[in-house]
C-alpha cells in the first residue's frame, strides 16, 4: 500500500495504511494512488482540540474533521469515508497555513483486505462501552493513550491483542505479532500507547468491553508494555504524534516479591532498554527486528520494576515487553553476546 509522502512519516501495510499529522504536514497534497484501482475506505480519530485545524484538510468529498467527528449514533462505531475507485479526488490537501496538522490517526483500509466489509472501528474516548456479542474482532482508534477493561459474561475468552487494525490478524502478509494474549479469566485489563487496538477473539462468548482515553499501570495480571506509537509488524516502523515524549518511564509495583518473567520484542537498533528491579540495575537489552535473536527472555526476582527507553529514532527504534508473575523462576537458554545483564547478587537473571 503506497501513498506519495515527502517525509514517508506513515506505517504501511500490505493492504492498508496508518497516517498521522506529519505525513499531513509535510505537503499540501497526499495522492492516495493505490485508492484509485480499488475502493477506500477511511477512519480519522482526533483529539476535539485537533478538529479546527482537520476541517481544513479536504480528504475525496469530506474533510478530516468531519471523519474525526463520524461516529454513528446509535452503535457507536466509526463511520468510513468510502473512497470510490478512479475517483477524481483521490487525494488529500492541506489548506492550513504552512500546511499544518495537528495530532490524528487516519487508518486507510483498501478493498479486498482481510475484514474489509465487516471490520468494526471505535474510537477510544472516555466512558465509551462497547458490547462484544458476536464480531470476530473489535479496533480501536485513538491519538492519545487509551485503556481497555473487559468483563465476560461468564467464564473466560481466547483471543489476543494486535497493535494493527483488523486487516492484520492472525496469518496477516505483514507478519504482525499479539501485543497481548487474553488471560485465562473472567477480566482483563490493558493500557495501549499507540494509535490502534484491535481484539481478536478466537473462542465465542460475549463480553463488555470499558473503553477510556488515559493511560493506567496493570500490575495484577499479565500485562505488556511499549515504546510510544508501537506497531510491531515486519517493517519496523512505529507511528508518531506530537503527544508523545521523547522517552519512555514504566514503574510497575506488586503487593509482594514475585519472579517477574518478561518476554521483549526489540527493534530498538543502537538503544537500550533499561530494567530496574527493586532500585537496583537489572538489565539493559537492545535487539534488531530481522535478526533470530530479537526476541528475549528474562527472568527477575522482586516486587517493583522500573522500565525506560529512549529511543533516538523514534518512527525506527521500538520495543514491547510482556510481563507476568509467578512463584517459581523459568529456566531459559544461554544468554545472548549481544545483550548486556547486569545481575545482581540477590536477583535471579536469566536470558534466552
Amino acid at each position: 500500500f503506497i501513498c506519495q509522502i515527502v517525509s514517508d512519516a506513515a506505517v504501511k501495510f500490505s493492504h492498508s495504511v496508518i497516517m498521522d499529522e506529519f505525513d499531513l504536514s509535510a505537503q499540501k497534497m497526499v495522492e492516495m494512488h493505490k485508492c484509485l484501482t480499488k475502493s477506500c475506505k477511511f477512519y480519522v480519530s482526533a483529539p476535539e482540540s485537533s478538529y479546527a485545524s482537520l476541517d481544513n484538510i479536504n480528504c475525496g468529498e469530506t474533510t478530516l474533521g468531519a471523519l474525526a467527528r463520524s461516529v454513528d449514533p446509535v452503535t457507536r462505531e466509526k463511520v468510513p469515508y468510502f473512497m470510490e475507485r478512479y475517483s477524481a479526488k483521490a487525494f488529500m490537501k492541506n489548506l492550513n497555513a504552512n500546511h499544518t496538522c495537528d495530532p490524528v490517526v487516519v487508518y486507510i483500509v483498501r478493498e479486498g483486505a482481510s475484514m474489509y466489509n465487516s471490520g468494526q472501528v471505535y474510537e477510544a474516548k472516555k466512558a465509551l462501552t462497547i458490547e462484544w456479542k458476536k464480531s470476530e474482532t473489535i479496533t480501536l482508534l485513538s491519538a492519545e493513550p487509551f485503556t481497555v477493561s473487559a468483563k465476560m459474561d461468564g467464564g473466560s475468552m481466547s483471543g489476543s491483542v494486535y497493535t494493527t487494525g483488523y486487516d492484520n490478524i492472525p496469518e496477516n502478509e505483514d507478519h504482525c505479532e499479539p501485543v497481548y494474549a487474553f488471560p485465562d479469566r473472567n477480566n482483563f485489563k490493558f493500557s495501549v500507547t499507540g494509535p490502534i487496538a484491535t481484539l481478536h477473539r478466537e473462542s465465542y462468548g460475549e463480553a463488555t468491553l470499558t473503553v477510556e482515553n488515559k493511560f493506567e499501570i496493570i500490575a495484577d495480571s499479565p500485562t505488556f508494555l511499549t515504546s510510544n506509537g508501537y506497531i510491531g509488524c515486519k517493517n519496523g516502523k512505529s507511528y508518531q504524534s506530537s503527544l508523545y515524549g521523547p522517552v519512555v518511564d514504566y514503574h510497575l509495583a506488586y503487593d509482594k516479591e514475585f519472579y517477574i518473567h518478561a518476554s521483549a520484542y526489540l527493534n530498538t537498533l543502537n538503544d537500550y532498554v533499561y530494567i530496574r528491579v527493586d532500585g537496583q540495575e537489572a538489565a539493559e537489552i537492545k535487539g534488531a527486528l530481522g535478526r533470530l535473536n530479537w526476541n528475549k527472555t528474562l527472568d527477575f526476582y522482586g516486587k517493583e520494576i522500573d522500565v525506560r527507553f529512549e529511543g533516538s529514532k523514534p518512527q525506527f527504534s521500538s520495543f514491547l515487553l510482556r510481563l507476568w508473575t509467578g512463584n517459581e523462576p523459568v529456566t531459559y537458554g544461554p544468554t545472548s553476546h549481544r545483550y548486556t545483564l547486569n545481575t545482581k547478587p540477590d536477583m535471579s537473571t536469566t536470558a534466552k
